[in-house]
């Protein structure tokens, strides 16, 4: 049995710079992210913070805020 599987995801490159520098700024490299956030998923049995459908207030919001 392997020790270690391999993970493979396309991001938005900007996306990605940002998260590996707070990742840096944590002491952190993105495999121990990565499996932060699976260990977080295995324990919460889901995601490890909310997922909700926007009401239209916030649909609103987030209209407004690409407009501008």
């Amino acid at each position: 049995m392997n020790k270690s599987a391999m993970i493979r995801a396309r991001i938005d490159p900007a996306l990605k710079n940002e998260a590996e520098g707070v990742f840096e700024q944590l002491g952190l490299s993105v495999t121990q992210a990565i499996t932060l956030f699976y260990q977080q998923v295995k324990l919460n049995r889901g995601l490890p913070f909310d997922v909700r459908i926007p009401n239209a207030t916030t649909l609103r919001t987030f209209a407004d805020t690409d407009a501008d």
